[in-house]
């Protein structure tokens, strides 16, 4: 009879065939869980973002220092670079700009592509004091997922 070499040192065709078939059953029950994790996290930065710009239309709204007088806007474009300001003010681009880098807000999850998110800044004048404009601060948002 012939000797048989017990020298087997790797893996069979069947063996690795069947460990590829168990990492693609894992990969399809676990990558739309991932898919979903990701676009979570990216509303969640994108909600971030929006909530630093209300924040930035405040302190620049309150700040007795700044120049902004009148009604202004900031528009966000969801999928695109960057927040423009507007409104009857001049000034409101200027002092907004400092208080937060307007070319880096942009919003990436697919919830926001497409969405326009506008923060409105209104002034009245003080009940106690007509010499003192109060502002106050709306958030436009067609997903209805910012909350303050």
């Amino acid at each position: 009879m012939k000797k048989r070499l017990s020298n087997n040192k790797g893996f069979s065709l069947v063996e690795l065939i069947i460990v590829i078939a168990i990492m693609a059953v894992l990969i399809g029950v676990l990558a739309p869980q991932y898919l979903k994790y990701v676009e979570k996290s990216r509303v969640s930065a994108d909600l971030d973002t929006i909530d630093n710009l209300v924040k930035a239309a405040e302190t620049c709204a309150s700040d007795p220092d700044t120049k902004i007088a009148d009604d202004f806007t900031i528009t966000i474009q969801g999928g695109t670079a960057g927040a423009t300001v507007g409104g009857t003010d001049t000034a409101a681009p200027t002092e907004v700009g400092n208080a937060i880098a307007l070319s880096s807000c942009n919003l990436k999850s697919k919830t926001y592509n497409g969405q326009t998110v506008v923060i409105s800044v209104a002034f009245t004048a003080d009940p106690n004091n007509a010499n003192i404009k109060v502002p106050t601060v709306s958030v436009t948002d067609p997903t209805n997922n910012y909350e303050r």
